[in-house]
């Protein structure tokens, strides 16, 4: 786990009451600290923004996507999927996006890129068998800790926790950081809209009325 997001989330984690040492999801916790390594050298130039369509995750999105694909691999790419899940089309794809950037599903191993079938990865699996409804407060902080150490789906976040290393800002600051970030790697370029949208989105993600 990325040395912030691991002294951020883990005493939290530990302190719930209502887990315990053979908790399902305490285990979840362990294996989700295991698997998620801060690489060496991070690459920018495989990493994504603005996938979400602009929303936050919303509450029970997690659970229909997960259950979705629980039942068939398939399932979110589905030309009446939406229908299915009760949601618009571009929510269906924020969903699509958020399960898979906070780690709770996965690609087949080997599958190609475009659409591949999809199944749980372990932690979504422990979640969606004791947990599905994310009831608990450790089981969300076990999908942020995914996405938090995801460089490659949620590369915003994945910055923010573990290079941003600010703990007052605005908006326009994260943007602007972030831009000069990507600039100084001569990374990949990256439209300031795309930038706007995720920074907006991020701040969204924890607070009751966007401040800027």
């Amino acid at each position: 786990v990325p040395y912030l997001v691991a002294r951020a989330l883990i005493p939290p984690i530990n302190g719930v009451k209502s887990l315990s040492a053979s908790n399902p999801v305490k285990q979840a916790v362990s294996m989700t600290t295991a698997v998620r390594q801060v690489p060496s050298e991070i690459d920018p130039q495989q990493w994504a923004f603005a996938r979400h369509e602009t929303f936050h995750v919303r509450d029970g999105w997690l659970y229909k996507g997960m259950d979705a694909i629980a039942s068939d691999r398939l399932a979110l790419y589905a030309k009446d999927a939406h229908h299915a899940l009760g949601v618009g089309k571009n929510m269906l794809r924020a969903i699509l996006y958020w399960v898979r950037a906070t780690g709770l599903v996965q690609p087949v191993e080997g599958a190609g890129k475009v659409q591949p079938p999809l199944v749980l990865s372990p932690v979504g699996q422990l979640i969606h068998k004791h947990d599905p409804y994310f009831e608990d407060t450790a089981t969300w902080w076990i999908a942020h800790i995914g996405l938090a150490s995801n460089s490659t789906l949620g590369s915003f976040w994945y910055w923010a926790f573990n290079h941003f290393g600010v703990s007052e800002f605005a908006a326009n600051e994260l943007e602007d950081a972030l831009g000069r970030f990507l600039r100084e790697r001569e990374s990949l370029r990256v439209m300031p809209s795309s930038l706007s949208k995720d920074a907006k989105v991020f701040l969204r993600s924890y607070l009751p009325n966007q401040a800027t």
